[in-house]
């Protein structure tokens, strides 16, 4: 194992429609004969990010906003739009909305995703408003900690212990509810331990410049993140004044340790599921959590495209995600870039309809993690 509001009714059966309707729409149909050179010369694609710049998603989509154009016919220009808000839930409604001529693509962040799934009225937005191109980040489980300043504490005992004598609870900043940086932090706060994450922050890059200043006490996240050596390179010096208290992976290969750990004189963090005592469910909890958030990612456009046009953005978006010098520019930014079809979505929901059905306990605790709902101390704005 890699890592150790009320529910509104729907009308395809709840959870299980919702999933249906997302893969209903990768059905791929006969297209009509379209100039596809002459429809898209001279065009602009906007893709539309939901996150503010800096961001991790904000960051992937312009490393393929360079590469697609010359996927697509006619090299339309491709830009990138940031239209930060609702935990991406503004760009989200603005391109589900918006004219149906394949010119507008929504990455859709898998919180989203999952927040419907799970339920949860997303007001102007759902899945079967848009169509799938795919994923462009080949995902996997990250070898992600959990840091605190040096100043304040060595260990999680200590830091926990520091904050109940203080009267108050470690605070994690996120972008949005269901973001993957808070997965790990909300399922500590449900586990027992005093944990608040505070939402509202413009992306990653805010996010770490509220842990540098010390508006957060914790900061999740890899020590070979590259948004680090650019904007936070003190975090990097040796001693480092950040150091890691808690994993969520077991211990990576040594030459992994020997260039992202030892370098800045710290020391392989114990995991989580080795430090504090958790039951069977609440482990399997976090790793379900981790295996849908990273298959949910996906690049969309709003279902009314005309089918021909959307099989040719779908070939350009799989051509763009297999292309060599794409995968060359993601790695070069910390990243693993692949495509991913449609229908990868399809295993990894099904563990949550089945968790439903047979594990009820377990489905409620992934849903609370992504939905933040009982969280204790929870904070939706900063």
């Amino acid at each position: 194992m890699a890592v150790h509001s009320a529910p509104r009714p729907y009308a395809r059966a709840g959870l299980v429609g919702v999933a249906l309707s997302l893969f209903a729409i990768l059905a791929v149909q006969p297209t009509q004969a379209l100039d596809a050179v002459d429809y898209f010369r001279g065009k602009t694609i906007k893709i539309y990010v939901g996150y503010g710049p800096g961001g991790g998603n904000d960051i992937t989509a312009r490393v393929f906003a360079e590469f697609f154009s010359k996927h697509v016919p006619g090299s339309p220009k491709i830009v990138v739009e940031n239209m930060p808000g609702g935990g991406a839930l503004k760009a989200a409604r603005f391109v589900a909305d918006s004219q149906p001529d394949g010119l507008r693509i929504l990455d859709l962040v898998s919180g989203l995703t999952m927040r419907e799934l799970f339920g949860e009225d997303l007001a102007g937005f759902s899945s079967d408003k848009v169509a799938s191109l795919g994923g462009f980040e080949a995902r996997e489980d990250s070898y992600q900690m959990i840091f605190v300043h040096r100043e304040f504490a060595r260990s999680w005992q200590e830091a926990t212990a520091k904050a109940q004598k203080e009267g108050r609870r470690l605070k994690d900043g996120s972008s949005g509810v269901g973001n993957s940086s808070s997965l790990v932090t909300e399922w500590l706060s449900r586990i027992g331990q005093p944990v608040q994450v505070v939402y509202g922050y413009g992306g990653t890059a805010e996010r770490y410049a509220a842990f540098n200043r010390r508006e957060t006490d914790l900061n999740p996240m890899e020590s070979n993140d590259f948004r680090v050596v650019n904007s936070f390179p003190n975090w990097l010096q040796r001693p480092s004044p950040i150091i890691p208290v808690l994993a969520t992976r077991d211990i990576p290969p040594a030459d992994w340790v020997a260039k992202n750990i030892t370098p800045f004189g710290w020391e392989v963090p114990a995991h989580v599921f080795d430090v504090l005592k958790v039951t069977e469910t609440q482990k399997q909890a976090l790793v379900t959590a981790y295996a849908v958030r990273n298959a949910a990612d996906r690049a969309v456009v709003p279902k009314r495209v005309p089918e021909n046009v959307l099989q040719i953005l779908r070939q350009a978006f799989k051509a763009t995600g297999s292309d060599p010098a794409f995968i060359a520019a993601m790695e070069k930014r910390g990243f693993k870039g692949g495509y991913r079809a449609p229908e990868e979505l399809d295993s990894a929901f099904n563990q949550l309809i089945k968790a439903r059905n047979n594990k009820p306990e377990l489905y409620n605790l992934v849903k609370g993690m992504y939905l933040a709902e009982g969280s204790p101390g929870a904070q939706t704005t900063k």
